[in-house]
C-alpha cells in the first residue's frame, strides 16, 4: 500500500500523501502546497483549481478539497532562511500559482521523489530562496537562536516566557519584541510551531498520541487536537491514523542558510 511520507528538519517539515479534505484554518507557519499528481480545489461554494499555494502565517487558508491527488505540504519555521526572505514578498497573505513555470515543474518533480520515500534534497528550498524577490535573510541574532536551540534540543525546555528570556538577560516582553523582530511572528506562535515539530518527532518514536503530546509539552491530548485542527484544519488522528500507512523520517539538522 502506497505509504504518506511525513520528513522532519530542523526548521521545515514536509508531508506528502494523500488526504480527502481539509476545513478552513489559519495558517502556522509559510507554507507552500503543491498538488503533485495536478490541481486541487480551493474555497467554499464555486472552489477554483490550483496547482500551488503559498501562505504567510496566520493567514486563513480556504477549505480545500484534494481530490484523491497526492499533495505536497512544505512547511518553514519562522527561523528558517527562505521563510525569513519570505516576509518581503508584498501584502498578499496567500498567493496562488504564483511560482514560475519552471520552478513548478521541478518542484513537481521533487515532490514526487518524496512521496516515493526518497531523501528531499535541501536544494529545493535554495530553488525558492533564488526566486524570492528582495534581501535574502541576515544571520539571526545569536539571543533569538539561543532560544531556538533550547525549545527544540532540551528534553524539557521552560514552559515559561520569563524563565526562557532570564537565559538570554531579557525581560519576558523584551523577549517577545525580539522575536517579532527577528522573525515576524509572536514568541507564543513560534513556540507553538516548535511543539509541533517536537510532537512529530515524538510521534515517531512512540506511536502514542498522548504520550507524544506530552513529550512535546502540550498539556493534554485535547489540547493538542485543538491547536492541530486550528493550524492545519483537521485532526492529528486523520493523518497518523488513516487507512494510509504513515512513514516518519526524521532529518534533525539545523538548515544552513541557502
Amino acid at each position: 500500500m502506497e505509504s504518506a511520507q511525513l520528513f522532519i528538519g530542523y526548521d521545515w517539515t514536509l508531508f506528502t500523501g494523500r488526504v480527502d479534505a481539509v476545513d478552513a484554518h489559519r495558517n502556522p507557519a509559510h507554507t507552500l502546497i503543491m498538488g503533485i499528481d495536478g490541481p486541487y480545489a480551493m474555497g467554499n461554494g464555486v472552489p477554483r483549481l490550483v496547482r500551488s499555494a503559498w501562505v504567510f502565517p496566520g493567514a486563513t487558508v480556504p477549505a480545500l478539497n484534494y481530490q484523491g491527488t497526492r499533495i505536497a505540504q512544505l512547511l518553514l519555521g519562522p527561523h528558517h532562511p527562505v521563510a525569513r526572505h519570505a516576509r518581503h514578498l508584498g501584502s498578499e497573505a496567500l498567493i496562488t500559482d504564483g511560482l514560475p513555470s519552471v520552478l513548478t515543474t521541478e518542484l513537481s518533480d521533487i515532490m514526487d521523489r518524496a512521496a516515493r520515500g526518497d531523501m528531499v534534497p535541501e536544494g529545493v528550498l535554495g530553488r525558492l530562496d533564488d526566486h524570492l524577490p528582495g534581501p535574502k535573510a541576515l544571520v539571526l541574532d545569536p539571543r533569538v537562536q539561543r532560544i531556538i536551540d533550547i525549545l527544540l534540543e532540551q528534553p524539557r525546555p521552560p514552559a515559561d516566557q520569563e524563565a526562557l528570556a532570564n537565559e538570554v538577560e531579557l525581560s519576558a516582553s523584551g523577549l517577545g519584541q525580539l522575536f517579532r523582530d527577528e522573525l515576524g511572528v509572536s514568541f507564543g506562535r513560534f513556540r507553538l510551531w516548535t511543539r509541533m515539530q517536537r510532537f512529530a518527532m515524538a510521534i515517531g518514536v512512540s506511536g502514542s498520541i498522548t504520550e507524544a503530546a506530552l513529550s512535546a509539552g502540550f498539556r493534554d491530548p485535547g489540547q493538542l487536537a485543538r491547536d492541530f485542527r486550528m493550524l492545519f484544519g483537521l485532526k492529528p488522528s486523520s493523518i497518523i491514523r488513516n487507512a494510509q500507512p504513515l512513514a516518519i523520517h526524521p532529518l534533525f539538522e539545523r538548515s544552513k542558510a541557502p
